[in-house]
């Protein structure tokens, strides 16, 4: 190898001759380089030192995924057009609870409504027709339930029915959310009502303020409710209850209606 390099710098000195100074230099400074590499023993190009590993650099470091949680998907609903679809015990229940204003879940086991809710909302009762109760938003997932719904009032230029009415409203879910908020679009709250079932029967308390008109019999009374003259069932052994009241008198009185549809007196008192 060395020979080889002594006689080709041999050959380039020999063809030097006549050469510009500086160009010569040049060639003799490459030359010189080009016989260094090649002298060094397992140096040569693209050659990795024996006993070294190439560097490859740092290897590539994984970075652990963040668990985001999964945002919640909303309740699927639907507005219950005939309450006669509803299940027996439900019905039964909405038709007691609808002359009070609020708001009432059903669900299972309690009312056997299966994988789904029902949530009621009432207006009370009404002394003339007229008067609905209408969905406005409902935004249900199975952490919180927020729904506004909007209260209309007849118009006092419409001719409206004389009779009592209970608007309401009964919304279906698929699921049972853990908190509720109902209010209306004047951000009035609807309060959750109270349901209670005694001795295999369902009795809900009401209260109201009327006017005592008087005695109808040994066992009921005459109250006017909202206008609406309403007999009243006295409970038994209780007729002293009455005493001090004359016709005329503002009362408040706390009632419920039993099976047969008779309204029972449980207080009664002059305001």
């Amino acid at each position: 190898m060395r020979k080889k390099v002594i006689a080709g710098i041999r050959h380039i000195r020999k063809n030097l001759r006549g050469v510009i100074p500086v160009k010569k230099a040049v060639i003799i400074f490459l030359v010189a380089l080009i016989a260094l590499i090649l002298i060094l023993p397992g140096c040569g190009p693209g050659e990795t030192p024996e006993g070294e590993t190439p560097e490859t650099g740092n290897p590539e470091t994984k970075i652990p995924e963040v668990e985001t949680p999964d945002e919640e998907e909303p309740l699927e609903y639907e507005i219950v057009g005939d309450l006669n679809l509803l299940p027996e015990k439900v019905r039964r229940a909405v038709e007691e609870l609808k002359a009070e204003r609020g708001y009432f879940v059903f669900s299972e086991p309690e009312f056997n409504t299966g994988d789904d809710v029902f949530l009621l909302i009432s207006s009370g009762e009404k002394a003339t027709g007229g008067y609905r109760v209408v969905l406005d938003t409902l935004n249900a997932s199975k952490s919180n339930l927020k729904v506004n719904v909007e209260e209309t009032e007849p118009k006092e230029r419409n001719a409206v029915i004389q009779v009592l009415t209970y608007p309401l409203l009964v919304i279906k879910l698929n699921g049972t959310p853990e908190n509720y908020t109902v209010q209306n679009t004047e951000n009035e709250i609807f309060e959750e009502l109270v349901y209670s079932d005694e001795n295999g029967g369902s009795k809900q308390l009401e209260r109201k303020t009327g006017i005592y008109s008087g005695q109808i019999d040994s066992n009921f009374v005459e109250i006017k409710i909202d206008g609406q003259a309403k007999a009243f069932m006295l409970p038994q052994g209780l007729s002293g209850i009455l005493t001090g009241l004359s016709s005329g008198d503002k009362v408040n009185l706390c009632y419920y209606e039993n099976e047969y549809g008779q309204l029972i007196i449980e207080e009664i008192a002059k305001e």
